[in-house]
């Protein structure tokens, strides 16, 4: 059992011993997270079957936490190395600071690499109390609605081009933010949680309301919380340059590739990257070498046609074509056919 689930099933355990669920609730929270692969705690606030403080009473008690509730008259600390976009994306609220303390409220205390982002940030030890999700998000914007959180996030001046697109001048700035640690972490977790859902694509691109992340699992795209504005555009550039793409050019289409690995595996990420009406859209595939069965004979093709398969691949000319729509095996195939023929012998070169 993963982190995640483990966490999910005994968030589970506490509200119903809490009489804030019942069993039938269980039984229809795992269900709808095994189709849409949400979190348990998030399932239920959408249907609407607890409330923010039942759920923030249940994490405190589950992380033995305590909780923050949110005061009008509190005087709250703007700490300036964290941007407004972070703690928005991040569901955060520094609340006290003092000497080399700071207090945080949060919705998710399961995240130790976003507390350990902060605390090298920060450079303060952090004291971790959970608290709503409409509080912190209230407190937020009122304790920095004095604050320009664009000029904060990156200092960047802006200009508007065709279509309402953003356009920055200095590159060497745009760099300078795509590698902070916030933004690393950002695509970092996006990639990390696409490939632990099996997703087979993720889509990043941008409306003219707000950004968009969807994955596509078992050839269904599902939304997933997106990054937020601000931080869209730095999440574009982080990916950009992981893939040797020229991080200036906004207005024609782009391909790169990212190779990663994850848990011991080595995993292929084919990134495409295409200008649109609000912002860069950014496609990338996903491709999970140790999992490619690269033997045309597990396929389900009949003897017949498996032979004349065999045949064709070993001609010396003419095409084979593979067609087929997203995640229906057309590159697996053509591994697998290469590894038919593959020698010592012979040069093979893709593209």
């Amino acid at each position: 059992m993963s982190k995640l689930e483990d966490k999910n099933s005994k968030l589970l355990e506490v509200l119903l011993e809490n009489d804030k669920i019942r069993k039938e609730d269980v039984e229809k929270i795992t269900h709808l997270q095994e189709e849409t692969h949400e979190k348990a705690d998030r399932i239920l606030l959408n249907l609407g079957i607890i409330s923010e403080e039942d759920l923030r009473d249940a994490l405190g008690h589950l992380f033995n936490l305590k909780t923050w509730q949110r005061k009008k008259e509190e005087e709250l600390p703007v700490i300036d190395c964290l941007p407004q976009s972070f703690l928005h994306s991040n569901r955060i609220l520094p609340i006290k600071q003092k000497n080399g303390d700071l207090d945080i409220a949060l919705t998710d205390p399961s995240d130790e690499s976003l507390l350990e982002v902060i605390e090298s940030i920060t450079k303060k030890s952090l004291n971790v109390f959970i608290g709503c999700e409409k509080d912190i998000i209230t407190s937020i914007n009122e304790t920095y609605k004095h604050i320009d959180d664009k000029d904060k996030t990156d200092g960047l001046h802006r200009r508007k081009g065709d279509g309402d697109m953003d356009f920055v001048d200095d590159v060497e700035k745009l760099k300078d933010l795509a590698l902070e640690a916030p933004v690393v972490r950002l695509v970092n977790n996006t990639l990390n949680k696409a490939i632990e859902i099996g997703a087979s694509d993720i889509h990043i691109e941008m409306f003219e309301n707000q950004p968009k992340l969807r994955y596509r699992i078992d050839g269904v795209l599902i939304d997933y919380p997106p990054p937020t504005r601000d931080v869209y555009f730095a999440t574009i550039n982080r990916i950009k340059i992981m893939s040797n793409l020229n991080i200036a050019e906004k207005r024609l289409p782009q391909d790169g590739r990212i190779r990663l690995k994850v848990g011991g595996k080595e995993i292929d990420l084919r990134v495409s990257v295409i200008p649109m009406l609000y912002g860069e859209c950014i496609v990338i595939r996903i491709l999970d070498k140790s999992n490619i069965a690269l033997d045309l004979s597990t396929f389900g093709f009949s003897d017949d046609v498996l032979e004349n398969i065999k045949l064709l691949v070993r001609k010396s000319e003419g095409m084979i074509l593979a067609t087929g729509p997203t995640g229906s095996g057309k590159t697996t195939t053509l591994y697998a056919a290469l590894k038919e023929i593959i020698s010592p012998s012979l040069k093979i070169i893709t593209v």
